[in-house]
């Protein structure tokens, strides 16, 4: 696929600015922490970046059905790049918040962007593919970018991450300004936002595919925001590891990924979507009830977790990718930015209710609420079969009913 001179160049432009967005995330939350000694500013500062998920997600979607997907990424990424320059005017922890949420702000337009653009790139027949792709460029970036982020911080402060960060953005912004005309046309360039995005929601809402993909992600997204939350506490209270556990755990999870990436590309082609999704799901939520629990039984600490957490790599990889896969597919040509932001916003809108939850829970039942993750994957991989048993049914019962596009 990387022979795709437009595929190459966006799946070049999204591994170089996920790498120094990596990078940030490293280096913003340790230097708020060694700034104030506060848990709370800290806190604040990571709640900073999720809530423009609740509204600007939601705008950014209309507007990129009304704009050139590659437009918006090339102004999304150069602001990007503006505003983590910004970091470098103050070091106050509020002001880490507000450069922090005017970024998120923008990167809100980078998802059903990037989105609608591949969608439009993607040989005939290939976009299970080229989703597969990304998913190993992904992961190549979420393990490479941490390991960067803390080398430049060790070596020159939050200067040197942020200027790597804001390169990476102009780097990628050049390389998306010079992919082709892809075949995503915007269809919908009349009536107001608030008709657009009603438009938007009632395709998803009719849609037999999207409308319980919907709930899946939510399902999923509430679920990772106890892994936000409680990652930390469960690592140093149950499975008895500290801190350089807890990273080399989310790193060696990136291996398992960039391989569940490369299962997809080869055999995504013969597999429906919403069958990958809900075979990750469960294949997740059954690892982790291994990951989060086995120290109740075998207190021998954080390293099973580890080299599980590598393995649940893989079909944490599958579920990303065939959700990514199934936004593409079943979303209108003109309506693929309102119906992105739509599903991969209300998974925000649900992290961001579990990250407010996790913490009065735990406070109850302990670090072991985390458990609530492994719930949400089983529910979600069950409700994804159902529908797609449920959808394979009417269209075979249907006369004159076109058969689902397969992956």
């Amino acid at each position: 696929m990387l022979g795709d001179r437009d595929v190459a160049l966006v799946w070049c432009s999204n591994l170089i600015s996920a790498t120094g967005t990596g990078a940030m995330f490293v280096a913003v939350p340790f230097c708020t922490y060694l700034a104030t000694g506060s848990v709370l500013a800290t806190a604040l500062v990571a709640l900073a970046e999720y809530a423009p998920t609740v509204g600007v997600a939601q705008l950014a979607g209309v507007l990129v059905d009304r704009w050139d997907p590659r437009g918006v990424l090339v102004i999304a990424d150069v602001a990007l790049a503006a505003c983590t320059l910004a970091y470098l005017l103050h070091d106050a922890w509020w002001w880490f918040a507000m450069v922090g949420f005017c970024r998120s702000c923008v990167a809100q337009f980078v998802l059903p962007a990037s989105q609608t653009l591949i969608a439009g790139i993607a040989p005939e027949g290939r976009l299970a593919e080229v989703n597969g792709l990304n998913a190993v460029g992904s992961n190549i970036a979420r393990l490479a970018g941490p390991a960067v982020g803390g080398v430049l911080l060790s070596a020159g402060g939050l200067q040197n991450v942020a200027l790597a960060d804001a390169a990476s953005f102009l780097l990628a912004a050049w390389l998306i300004a010079t992919v082709r005309s892809s075949r995503t046309a915007s269809l919908s360039a009349g009536g107001g936002l608030v008709h657009s995005w009603r438009e938007g929601w009632s395709a998803v809402r009719d849609h037999p595919v999207l409308r319980p993909l919907v709930l899946v992600m939510a399902l999923v997204g509430f679920g990772e925001g106890f892994i936000s939350a409680l990652m930390a506490p469960w690592m140093t209270d149950v499975a008895g590891g500290g801190s350089t556990e807890l990273g080399l755990m989310l790193s060696l999870q990136a291996l398992g990924g960039m391989l569940g990436g490369l299962i997809v590309v080869r055999c995504a082609p013969r597999w429906d979507s919403m069958h990958m999704l809900g075979t990750g799901a469960l294949a997740s939520g059954a690892l982790l009830i291994i990951i989060f629990n086995y120290p109740l039984l075998l207190p021998v600490g954080p390293w099973p977790a580890i080299a599980l957490t590598a393995l649940a790599g893989l079909p944490f990889a599958v579920y990303g990718t065939a959700q990514a896969i199934a936004v593409q597919q079943h979303s209108a040509e003109g309506l693929r930015g309102r119906t992105a932001s739509l599903t991969f916003g209300t998974q925000g809108i649900a992290q961001l209710t579990g990250i407010g939850l996790a913490g009065p829970i735990a406070g109850m039942l302990g670090p072991l609420a985390i458990n609530a993750e492994t719930i949400a994957y089983l529910v979600a991989g069950t409700v994804a079969l159902t529908a797609m048993r449920r959808q394979r049914r009417s269209t075979t019962t249907t006369p004159g009913q076109p058969q689902p596009e397969a992956a």
